[in-house]
């Protein structure tokens, strides 16, 4: 017999993700292949796995797959030469990766609760409150 589930709160932390929209036919043959393309952008970037790979569902339906394909790591990734941290505070810092000086931030008003994603010059992030915010 199953338990009866409860709501778990857990520490932020950060993670590094690729987002997918893929016909759901094909999981299986991408999402091997995701996971080493996850771990070589970690390894060209000396930055370590820790710890297990997930994925954060974003959308099902009886065609598509819109998931992000996540690893929690050791230190904030390099997306385009900045780097995109997330935060509990409910702030999206953007800093130089060269000199690590902050470019800019966005107050989301409540706890970043997915890594950045980057993709099209835009970078998207879900809060605590279940909002999503498209930046950029």
């Amino acid at each position: 017999m199953l338990d009866t589930p409860r709501i778990t709160q857990t520490s932020p932390r950060i993670t590094a993700s690729i987002h997918m929209t893929i016909p759901r036919a094909e999981m299986p043959k991408v999402f091997g292949p995701g996971v080493g393309e996850l771990m070589a952008a970690l390894a060209a970037q000396g930055v370590d796995p820790a710890g297990p790979v997930f994925t954060h569902h974003l959308k099902m339906s009886p065609d598509i797959f819109d998931f992000e394909l996540s690893v929690p790591v050791s230190r904030p990734v390099v997306a385009a030469g900045r780097v995109y941290i997330g935060s509990g505070d409910g702030r999206l810092y953007v800093l130089d990766a060269q000199t690590g000086k902050k470019l800019s931030e966005f107050d989301a008003g409540a706890g970043i609760s997915t890594s950045p994603a980057v993709a099209g010059g835009r970078v998207v992030i879900g809060t605590q409150d279940g909002r999503l915010y498209v930046l950029g």
